[in-house]
């Protein structure tokens, strides 16, 4: 149970993470193109590596959370918006 309970308490801060990120890009004064730029180099590879598993729009979105586009981040899941 404590190492379900670690596994959580990883992801939660993996989500915070990206979710901070996911922020500060949106209110970063650069061109859209550098945004997209910075999202596929440093956001995307950890929502991939630690997110989509189990939050994606093709096969299962565990909680209502997509992670796999835009607007998936943007409505968040069952508990609410994933970005604010």
């Amino acid at each position: 149970m404590i190492h379900v309970i670690r596994d959580s308490q990883k992801s939660f801060f993996i989500c915070t993470a990206v979710t901070f990120l996911i922020c500060n890009l949106s209110h970063a004064q650069e061109s859209s193109s550098d945004k997209m730029e910075f999202f596929e180099r440093k956001i995307r590879p950890v929502l991939v590596e630690h997110c989509y598993e189990c939050h994606n729009s093709a096969d299962t979105a565990e909680s209502d959370l997509a992670v796999d586009f835009r607007n998936g981040l943007l409505n968040g899941g069952v508990s609410g918006a994933s970005v604010v």
